[in-house]
């Protein structure tokens, strides 16, 4: 019923219009057009209306019965449509119309009441400013799109994406077949891009065939194809000349040289890169290299973690600045399908991203979106796993055995096979010797006795040969210990408040205030946090926010909590639970702990909401010590 709608309101009573243009505007064949307007028609002549053809001019809408057919318009206004779903049908009307339109002729082809229309023009707008287009609408002239030919290829490009393609239709049977095309050329050059690169691929095929066969060409200015030319000869310009000679061979259709390299730089920015399809022929750049070692400096500034001596990782993601550079220099978005996953589940990974991103800003003067910095987050997250021994501080133990140093040095060894990941045996001592051991650097004490005195740190009982039992009871106590330490000892009484703020940077602003007053803090503290905001925004969902200074400064770490009594705007998220976090500039002790813990409490609702009623520093920390041991 929705495409008759459509149909029906590209028809008008005072013109004619051709069953190909109706073809063309709603991606169909003009065989189902005419179809359509068959049943169209079933449907009208109870309502005092038909549509009309005439050869060599044709289809209008004649309406014999005026009274009856005003009682089918307002019937049939697309009221079961949500706003985004009018806003995009609006947007890609106005994308795909030749002529200036009235709003009144909009709401009359539309079905959408003249209230209704207006309300949406402001999100249509919006939506169209993100791809650099604005609306020309003159009183008496109607409205028009205005901007570049790439911006509405990009838009047009993200409006099909959003909406989920019929597979039935001849648009579907289109894009299947210009999918084809694609897959079968980068197979057989061996050109490495994903499934959802090959479906975009397939969707800007479909709109040029369209935008050319419209008169709309894109142009490039020489010295743009000729550095095209430059940058992607080679496997990358044989597998986009394939592509587009078979498309120009089954669409009948040519494309000039401006749209030959726009293609060629679209294929080039979706090309996967990993160590596992480099060859001798890989190149890396001197200055890629460079890019991706200053963006791992400004992650060490920042987090205290150092991955810059990770070969693996400043080779891929050196290889994989050369496609970005290429979306970021052309204008080419990129869509990342997992990034809110990315952003709810590796909130350490996500926010370094960010961290190191704002490199390639500052140097190159792209302002990188988030979807480019989620596949940073990708590399990085993988290269955390790798480092995690290094990231996370072990702990600490001293060995106590009642058998002499033999059992106690292979009871030493067991733990270390074991759990050397997580543990450092310090030493080894008997139960009398106890009282001359300094606790100071110690978290646990591992005993195959049982200890009459008190001692300073957890005791866990075990056996000489470390039974299975016994490992059970150590995993237990150190994922116990390691996240109730983190929940009690990060949250420092002094520094959990409560109270409604009306923006991001009064808040910022508070928190940095009474963070100062607890530890000694550069004077510029709430500069570098507003620096770090600059970068990316540091909401991750959910309601929580993490800021932190944009590199490290004081000595330890230390963190602060305001819980909001109503959400307030935090770059484009609510925040409700809003944590500063400074990293201190000595090895952390927990900031990997502390960002899984943030990781679990970003994808529970349940633990958010009991943090939010929370009544007292106590109810905080109980709460998330029960989110760090879930994520354990």
């Amino acid at each position: 019923m929705r495409r008759y709608l459509e149909l029906l309101g590209l028809i008008r009573e005072d013109s004619y219009v051709t069953t190909s243009h109706l073809a063309q505007v709603l991606g169909v064949s003009s065989r189902t057009i005419r179809s359509d307007i068959a049943q169209l028609n079933d449907e009208l002549r109870t309502w005092g209306a038909r549509v009309t053809s005439t050869p060599r001019k044709g289809v209008t809408l004649v309406v014999c019965n005026r009274q009856r057919y005003s009682l089918y318009h307002p019937e049939y206004e697309q009221s079961d449509l949500t706003q985004d779903e009018r806003t995009r049908q609006i947007a890609e009307y106005l994308l795909t119309v030749e002529k200036p339109v009235l709003l009144d002729d909009l709401a009359d082809m539309l079905h959408f009441s003249r209230s209704t229309l207006k309300r949406d023009m402001r999100e249509v707008r919006q939506l169209l400013g993100e791809f650099d287009l604005t609306i020309d609408n003159r009183a008496y002239h109607g409205m028009r799109v205005h901007g570049e030919e790439v911006g509405i290829r990009n838009c047009l490009a993200h409006l099909k994406r959003v909406v989920c393609l019929n597979n039935d239709s001849a648009e579907g049977d289109e894009l299947a077949a210009l999918r084809a095309i694609v897959t079968r050329q980068v197979t057989d050059h061996h050109f490495q891009i994903s499934d959802i690169a090959v479906e975009n691929l397939a969707v800007h095929l479909y709109i040029a065939i369209k935008r050319v066969r419209m008169g709309n060409r894109i142009e490039l200015d020489p010295q743009m194809i000729a550095e095209l030319a430059r940058e992607t000869k080679g496997v990358s310009m044989d597998v986009a000349t394939g592509i587009l000679e078979q498309v120009e061979h089954a669409y009948d259709v040519s494309f000039p040289q401006g749209e030959a390299y726009n293609f060629l730089a679209r294929l080039s920015g979706k090309q996967i890169v990993s160590l596992d399809d480099a060859t001798a022929n890989t190149i890396v750049t001197e200055e890629n290299t460079r890019l991706a070692f200053s963006m791992l400096e400004r992650v060490r500034e920042s987090y205290q973690i150092d991955l810059r001596y990770d070969i693996e990782l400043v080779t891929t993601l050196a290889m994989h600045l050369a496609p970005l550079r290429t979306r970021m220099k052309y204008g080419l978005p990129s869509v990342n399908p997992l990034l809110d996953e990315i952003r709810h589940s590796y909130v350490l990974a996500f926010s370094m991203a960010t961290v190191a991103c704002s490199v390639l800003e500052g140097e190159l003067g792209y302002d990188v979106p988030a979807d480019e910095v989620a596949y940073v987050a990708m590399y990085l997250s993988v290269a955390l796993d790798r480092h995690r021994d290094k990231t996370d501080e072990k702990d600490n133990v001293l060995v106590v055995c009642g058998s002499g140093r033999a059992s106690s040095e292979m009871l030493a060894h067991r733990i270390r096979d074991l759990f050397g990941r997580y543990l450092n045996i310090v030493g080894t001592t008997s139960a009398h010797e106890l009282g001359r051991v300094d606790f100071n650097d110690i978290d646990y004490a591992f005993s195959t006795v049982t200890i009459e005195h008190p001692i300073p740190v957890p005791i866990v009982e075990v056996s000489t040969f470390l039974a299975d039992r016994d490992v059970s009871n150590i995993t237990r106590a150190l994922s116990e210990g390691r996240m109730s330490r983190l929940a009690t000892e990060l949250i420092n009484p002094d520094l959990v408040f409560w109270g409604s703020f009306e923006s991001k940077e009064a808040v910022i602003s508070f928190l940095c205030r009474k963070m100062k007053d607890c530890a000694d803090l550069p004077d510029d503290f709430e500069q570098l946090v507003l620096e770090r905001e600059e970068a990316g925004t540091t909401a991750f969902g959910n309601l929580v926010a993490i800021a932190h200074p944009i590199r490290a400064v004081g000595a330890e770490d230390i963190l602060a909590l305001a819980v909001l009594r109503h959400p307030i705007d935090w770059g484009g998220e609510d925040a409700q639970l809003v944590f500063l976090l400074s990293i201190g500039q000595k090895k952390s002790r927990g900031l990997a702990s502390f960002y899984r813990m943030m990781n679990s409490l970003v994808g529970s609702r349940p633990y958010v909401e009991r943090l939010i009623a929370s009544k007292s520093v106590e109810e905080v920390r109980r709460t998330l010590r029960l989110v760090a041991e879930a994520g354990a």
